[in-house]
């Protein structure tokens, strides 16, 4: 019974001790800019952040805790919060669907440009049209 007890309590010491080192990064370092790191900054107006970093920006889970109280706990994503991971993934694919529409649009416009010649008149400019269109999808 007391090896139990022992192995308990040293079990729910470690796991306590773990509680606070939540990132699997390494520590920022103290000079030569914070990339991929976890650290804390506190700025000269009493607001402090707590969490990871990356290109000398917020990036990644981490706490800033204002002068007057208020917390902001989350994702940040280039220095800029994200209030939910729900709303972070959101925005990951409304910037990839972007980068495929910019990517369409492109090859599209590359299509329009190399059928140039084949362009005489309305009619076949809409079966151009169509014709890129149909071979980009």
């Amino acid at each position: 019974m007391r090896k139990l007890i022992t192995t308990l309590c040293l079990s729910f010491a470690v796991l306590l001790g773990s509680i606070g080192s939540s990132s699997a990064l390494p520590p920022c370092p103290t000079s030569d800019g914070w990339h991929n790191c976890f650290g804390v900054f506190a700025d000269g107006h009493g607001n402090k952040y707590v969490g990871e970093w990356k290109d000398n920006k917020r990036h990644g889970h981490g706490t800033k805790t204002y002068a007057n109280g208020r917390i902001k706990e989350g994702v940040w994503e280039n220095d800029k919060y994200v209030p939910s991971a729900s709303k972070y993934r959101k925005l990951k694919k409304k910037r990839e669907k972007a980068e495929r529409d910019r990517i369409y649009e492109e090859r599209l416009t590359k299509c329009r440009f190399d059928n140039v010649d084949k362009v005489t008149n309305e009619y076949t400019r809409k079966i151009v049209e169509e014709e890129c269109r149909r071979r980009i999808k």
